[in-house]
């Protein structure tokens, strides 16, 4: 048996706070009532004292004991039904000016909130913070649900059902101190743009969109706790703003449009899904003024200022080469942009869906949007001995790049571009200690990684011994190399061409299998070459070669 302490706070929904009390009392644990002043108009003490049989704890100091602390002493958890706005402000500030704030504060315990309000309130960017801050440090918050709201409109800020709180609030005692289910977006990316742009007229003025970021990086710090590898587009945030986003997530600054438009089209490509919070100017002056504008005491005109439209950066990541897996539209959505979309999804015969705006509130975690929703799938390598297998079977003869201990994407990206153009029929490279195909990655190759498979072997010598056994030759890149690669004479068969990371090179393991080291000649005063400089000119020789004869 476990001692709860249940807090409740000053909202309608207080009158589920019992049944909340009641199933716990069921599954066999003692409770006791923590209540602020405010909540007592919604259930009186008699209630409470009649389903615990024992005084509920209001007063803060009383009869000289600190009730407080001996709750906090006592509680193995805490459940706090229902949590108001102004409950969630005061923990994540750490107030302790009632009960409930002082228990909380005292006690080590798990601590379960469950928020219900007006759904203006729930989605304001100061109670997501709140509730952003109370979930890094640990507490656990059960979203509310939408339906019905004690105001009489319809949204989301509904208190769940309390049979429904308290199951979830057991099952955070039962998992002894585990702080969250299993990540949801584990192993997922998510890019959020946020914030909003600005189109410079001249050095000092510019036209914008009034956007403080605050939604986009409550979705941004959402999926991030969901477990999600967050990538946030920011446009003109206050750094201020900034610090709510927890560590880990990668920032890209942006000012203009055109800004995120470049962007965007380099993070999405190989991201799961794209959340577009940002309030982004339909409209940018045809051309900045260098210097600052000056009136003319000679005229009483204003200057005209000619604009031009802005890229229409969602229907361009649908245009990308980016494998979009569904689409999500609003029933009654009619904008030419989303039509546009839509379009283009169709064409890629991905399948669009209309839904209904709290379908797609719910999908976007409450955020504003503009009607449509893309979900896109990651990156998929390939499997080293499917792609080895594979490049035999082709017309004409086999050709592999291997890259050992290369970590730079951008090298990744050239090698991936050099390899399209050159007709090589995939890219092997590590699990470990190695570039993967990335956003940077994905920009550089300039949509080449869109056409030639890249393998990840768990084992790169592994991968070239089966490459061998399968009559690949293995020639490897290195700067003391036995060889020029000028007339290799490897060229004509099956072959895996090998590069190693500039400066340390090619490891010692992988060079043992290799059937020829070669070294492509370069001016003394020139140290070395980088991988992809390398891979491009022993490809571009190969090819040659090949050419030939």
């Amino acid at each position: 048996m476990a001692t709860i302490v249940v807090g409740v706070t000053g909202g309608v929904a207080a009158f589920k706070a019992p049944i909340v009390v009641r199933e716990c009392q069921r599954a066999g644990h003692d409770v006791y009532v923590a209540a602020t002043r405010a909540s007592l108009d919604f259930v009186g003490r008699s209630t409470w004292e009649g389903i615990t049989s024992r005084p509920v704890a209001v007063d803060i100091a009383g009869e000289g004991r600190a009730e407080h602390v001996e709750l906090a002493r006592v509680a193995d958890l805490i459940i706090i039904v229902p949590a108001t706005a102004n409950t969630l402000a005061r923990l994540a500030a750490g107030f302790a000016d009632d009960m409930v704030s002082l228990t909380v504060l005292a006690s080590d315990a798990p601590v379960v909130v469950a928020p219900a309000m007006h759904s203006n309130m729930w989605l304001a960017a100061a109670t997501q913070a709140n509730v952003a801050t109370l979930r890094e440090r640990g507490v656990h918050v059960i979203d509310p649900e939408s339906g019905a709201l004690g105001s009489g409109d319809s949204g989301v800020g509904r208190l769940p059902a309390p049979e429904e709180i308290a199951r979830r609030a057991l099952d955070v005692l039962d998992r002894a101190g585990e702080l969250e289910p299993a990540p949801v977006l584990a192993g997922r990316t998510v890019v959020v743009t946020a914030g909003g742009t600005r189109e410079p007229i001249d050095p000092v003025r510019f036209l914008g969109n009034k956007s403080s970021g605050r939604q986009g990086l409550a979705v941004a710090a959402a999926a991030a706790r969901a477990g999600a590898s967050v990538r946030v587009i920011a446009a003109n945030i206050d750094e201020s703003v900034m610090a709510a986003l927890p560590s880990g997530v990668e920032v890209t600054r942006v000012g203009s449009a055109c800004e995120m438009r470049e962007a965007t089209m380099a993070q999405v490509i190989g991201a799961d899904a794209l959340v577009m919070t940002a309030a982004v100017a339909d409209f940018r002056p045809e051309a900045a003024q260098a210097s600052k504008m000056k009136k003319d005491p000679t005229k009483t005109d204003a200057p005209t200022l000619r604009l031009v439209r802005n890229p229409d950066i969602l229907a361009e990541a649908a245009r990308a080469s980016v494998p979009i897996e569904r689409v999500f539209i609003l029933d009654n959505v009619k904008d030419d942009r989303v039509e546009e979309v839509v379009r283009l999804a169709s064409a890629m015969g991905a399948p669009v869906y209309e839904v209904t705006r709290r379908d797609l509130d719910v999908a976007t975690d409450g955020v504003v949007h503009q009607g449509v929703a893309i979900e896109v799938r990651g990156y998929e390598y390939a499997d080293a001995s499917d792609l080895i297998a594979g490049s035999l079977q082709q017309l004409g003869h086999p050709l592999l790049v291997a890259l050992d201990q290369v970590t730079d994407p951008h090298n990744l990206g050239a090698v991936l571009r050099s390899a399209g153009a050159f007709g090589a029929d995939g890219v092997i490279i590590p699990e470990r200690r190695s570039a993967g195909v990335n956003t940077t990655a994905w920009k550089v190759s300039a949509g080449a990684a869109a056409r030639v498979p890249v393998a990840r072997a768990t084992n790169l010598v592994r991968a070239l011994e089966e490459a061998k056994a399968a009559g690949y030759f293995v020639v490897g890149l290195d700067g003391g190399g036995e060889a020029p690669l000028r007339g290799l004479s490897l060229a004509d068969g099956p072959l895996v061409v090998v590069t190693g990371a500039e400066g340390a090179g090619l490891s010692r393991l992988v060079r043992e299998t290799y059937d020829q080291i070669v070294s492509i000649p370069i001016a003394s005063t020139v140290e070395s070459l980088n991988a992809a400089v390398a891979t491009g000119i022993a490809l571009y020789e190969v090819a040659s070669l090949r050419s030939q004869g």
